[in-house]
C-alpha cells in the first residue's frame, strides 16, 4: 500500500494517574518500533519497555494502534509516543523468479517509513540545536544586560558616594573656616579684655597710691549747697 507523508510522528499526552491507554494514530509495522517514554516537568525522559511497562495493539493497522500501560503513569508526567521503523531487509529478490508483490511492497513501505522516521528525528534534533543556540544567545544577552546594569548601578552608587564624600569635605572645610574666624574673634576679645583689665588695674593702683584726685599745685572749688536744713549750708570755699 502507499505510504502517505505524515504531518507528525510524535504524540504527547498528559498523564493523570488513572489513564492507562494512549493512542498512536500512525501506521507502524511492529510493536517494538513504537518508542515510549515518560517525560517529567524538567524535560527528562525515562524510557519504557514493551511487555515490561506496557503492551501495544495495532501493528500494521492502517490507522495505527494504542499503547496500554500496566500501571497508569503518574499525574504530571507526559506520555511521549513516537515511531522508529527499523531499516532492515525482510525480503530476498531473485532473478527470473516470481516475487511476492505484497512482500515487496511491505519492504518498500518499511524503507519509506524508516526514512520518514529518521527525517523526523533529524528535524527534531535540528530544532533542538537551533533552540539550544537561541537559548544560549538569549542567556548570553541576558547576562550581558545584567552585567551592564550592575556596572551602571555600581557607577551610580560610586558617584553618589563621591558626592556625599565631597559634601562632607565641604562641610568640614566650612567648619574649619568658621573655626578660624571664631579663634580670631576669641583672640580679639581676649586682647580687649586683657587691655580693659590692665586699665582697671592701673586705675586701682593709682587710687590706692593717692595720686588721683588732688594733685599738688591745683585749685579745686567745691561749690556750696542751698539746702538750709543741712549742716553744709555754707560756702566751703576752695583750697589752693
Amino acid at each position: 500500500m502507499t505510504v502517505p507523508v505524515p504531518d507528525q510522528l510524535e504524540f504527547i499526552s498528559d498523564a493523570d494517574g488513572a489513564l492507562k491507554d494512549f493512542p498512536y494514530p500512525r501506521r507502524f509495522l511492529q510493536a517494538e518500533e513504537v518508542v515510549v517514554t515518560l517525560r517529567n516537568a524538567d524535560g527528562v525522559e525515562t524510557p519504557q519497555y514493551l511487555n515490561q511497562h506496557y503492551s501495544i495493539a495495532g501493528s500494521s493497522w492502517p490507522n495505527g494502534g494504542s499503547v496500554s500501560f500496566y500501571n497508569a503513569p503518574a499525574a504530571g508526567l507526559k506520555v511521549v509516543l513516537t515511531r522508529m521503523t527499523q531499516a532492515k531487509q525482510s525480503v530476498d529478490l531473485e532473478n527470473k523468479q516470481r516475487n511476492d508483490a505484497k512482500a515487496v511492497e511491505l519492504q518498500l513501505d518499511r524503507l519509506t517509513m524508516a526514512i520518514q522516521d529518521r527525517d523526523s528525528r533529524i528535524s527534531l534534533i535540528g530544532d533542538g540545536l537551533v533552540r539550544e543556540r537561541l537559548e544560549r544567545i538569549a542567556a548570553d544577552l541576558l547576562e550581558r544586560v545584567q552585567r551592564i546594569a550592575a556596572d551602571a548601578l555600581e557607577r551610580t552608587e560610586r558617584i553618589a558616594g563621591d558626592r556625599q564624600l565631597q559634601s562632607q569635605i565641604d562641610a568640614i572645610v566650612h567648619q574649619l573656616s568658621q573655626f578660624d574666624a571664631l579663634v580670631a574673634r576669641a583672640e580679639a576679645a581676649a586682647n580687649s579684655s586683657e587691655a580693659a583689665a590692665q586699665t582697671a588695674q592701673d586705675l586701682v593702683e593709682a587710687a590706692m597710691s593717692g595720686s588721683i584726685g588732688f594733685q599738688p599745685g591745683l585749685a579745686y572749688d567745691f561749690g556750696w549747697t542751698s539746702d538750709t536744713s543741712t549742716y553744709f549750708d555754707r560756702d566751703f570755699g576752695g583750697i589752693s
